[in-house]
């Protein structure tokens, strides 16, 4: 059975690099922290963030960041891991040319 969590934090992933307009964002998964949107720092360098953005952790090369959208699914996600409902692997949301050109063709509609 498909965790409904699992695929709404894909959902929020796809939305969030549609937003910002940076088809690179992707999920890290640091220490106890999960689903951490991991941002490089030459791409912040030309966009702004939305006012719910907390900074979790920073690299030289990367910042690391939760929103109120995964604050709001992580406890539903940990629940689920608790009770064995959620053990399958999330697809990966590939950083192809495609998906730029698709994300760059949709946000110019």
């Amino acid at each position: 059975m498909q965790c409904v969590v699992g695929i709404q934090f894909h959902e929020h992933l796809v939305a969030v690099r549609k937003s910002l307009r940076d088809p690179s964002i992707s999920y890290a998964h640091k220490q106890k922290e999960k689903y951490q949107l991991e941002i490089s720092r030459s791409n912040l360098a030309h966009m702004t963030l939305p006012n719910d953005y907390q900074i979790l952790s920073e690299t030289k090369q990367v910042k690391r960041f939760w929103n109120s959208t995964i604050k709001r699914l992580l406890p539903t996600l940990e629940q689920a891991e608790e009770n064995v409902e959620c053990t399958f692997a999330l697809p990966a949301v590939p950083r192809t040319h495609s998906l730029e050109l698709s994300l760059t063709n949709s946000l110019d509609d």
